[in-house]
């Protein structure tokens, strides 16, 4: 079972090749609460599509429109929202859940990721990015934003920008 970051068709590939027989399941789910919502068998035929896969029984995904934030119903991209078993909100912060928390028409509580994605024909999901300037260096989630803010804090900095090479894992 993989889960946490999304899983690249490079490292999908060299799983399949180091052992064809092992099955691989990727999952995906909200880093708040730790907890999977969707998952995939992956076969091993390389060069495969990696997608996240459908929901798990008793969770929900849907695909917010990117400017009123309300469900769609086509499978244009937008960003990923997660219905979970309970309807309590994952956040202490109340101004946090306010912020990332949606109450449906139903009263149902959907958990905005930051995820950017689409369904697919079948229902599976397929991730394309985010919806902030969030990037991972070593494991480690950085936001691009709050490095500008604090670097304009310096002496003689007016304006500052934080850019991510990506081959070379730097910020």
């Amino acid at each position: 079972f993989l889960a946490g970051e999304p899983l690249n068709q490079s490292v999908r590939d060299r799983l399949c090749k180091a052992s064809p027989e092992t099955e691989i399941v990727n999952c995906y789910g909200t880093t708040e609460t730790c907890i999977s919502a969707t998952l995939q068998r992956l076969h091993a035929e390389v060069g495969e599509d990696v997608q996240m896969g459908r929901a798990i029984p008793g969770f929900g995904v849907l695909i917010l429109d990117p400017v009123t934030l309300h469900p769609q119903v086509n499978s244009w991209p937008g960003e990923v929202a997660i219905i979970q078993p309970s309807s309590r909100s994952t956040y202490l912060s109340a101004s946090l859940a306010r912020e990332l928390n949606l109450c449906l028409a139903d009263g149902t509580i959907a958990q905005r990721t930051g995820d950017v994605g689409s369904l697919d024909y079948d229902g599976k999901l397929i991730l394309s990015g985010r919806t902030d300037r969030q990037v991972q260096v070593n494991g480690v989630r950085i936001e691009l934003n709050t490095i500008e803010d604090i670097a304009e804090t310096l002496i003689d900095i007016s304006s500052a920008a934080a850019l991510y090479a990506e081959e070379a894992n730097r910020i």
